[in-house]
């Protein structure tokens, strides 16, 4: 991962041959970037933004990760996967609650429940965002990722081939920017990333979970198209 601050242009890759080997591991070849470092901006500091910024940050890439309220706390989404604590090596010192039953119900009087298919000795893990999110950011700026607090309030996405994107934010009251190779959206469906590349709006979303062999995935998407394609590397 290391050779990548230097060598791959990832708004040329779309005619750029690919080869995978038997072990799924990609070997990628693209045209180069001469003198110049990949630098990646990570918009929100959630636990999606923060591991991201984590792992870009860790192999080498100047990474940069935006958080409006780095202080601030969220009242929901605490709940974790018993398996996250191992694969995201997240100290169990920061669960808060260890929960076997929970119920859960919808305005429209739902109800579902949780833990029946609970082993013994399983639980939810019920976390405090904020304590929860400040040690992934933590860890991100330990691995050599910049945290910005700042409000992200545009980004301006590339009009031709091999642009580079602006990020335009505030940060104490000072309207600053950053320029920058990829933008890893990390402030939900509503957030100002969205917004840029006009995703339009989705009456439901598609998430996924992978295990195994795990790949580092890279997004570009291009303003004519307002498609995605995806990189996977090792």
């Amino acid at each position: 991962m290391a050779s990548l601050q230097t060598c791959i242009n990832f708004h040329s890759y779309r005619k750029a041959p690919r080869t995978f080997a038997a072990s799924r591991k990609p070997t990628l070849q693209y045209p180069l970037i001469s003198c110049h470092e990949l630098r990646v901006a990570v918009v929100g500091g959630g636990p999606a933004g923060a591991s991201a910024a984590d792992a870009l940050a860790s192999n080498g890439i100047e990474t940069f990760l935006f958080e409006r309220n780095p202080g601030g706390a969220k009242p929901c989404g605490g709940a974790i996967p018993l398996c996250m604590l191992d694969e995201f090596s997240i100290p169990l010192s920061l669960v808060d609650r260890k929960v076997t039953r929970m119920r859960i119900i919808s305005p429209s009087n739902v109800t579902v429940d949780f833990g029946k298919t609970l082993l013994p000795g399983e639980f939810i893990a019920m976390t405090r965002r904020e304590v929860l999110d400040s040690f992934l950011r933590s860890r991100a700026q330990a691995s050599g990722a910049e945290l910005i607090s700042g409000l992200v309030t545009d980004v301006v996405v590339p009009t031709m081939t091999g642009g580079d994107y602006v990020v335009e934010y505030n940060e104490s009251g000072r309207r600053r920017s950053v320029v920058v190779d990829v933008v890893v959206g990390a402030d939900g469906v509503n957030g100002r990333v969205a917004k840029a590349i006009k995703a339009g709006s989705y009456s439901c979303a598609i998430a996924f979970q992978a295990r195994g062999e795990i790949f580092l995935l890279f997004v570009s998407f291009h303003p004519q198209s307002m498609g995605g394609e995806i990189i996977q590397m090792s």
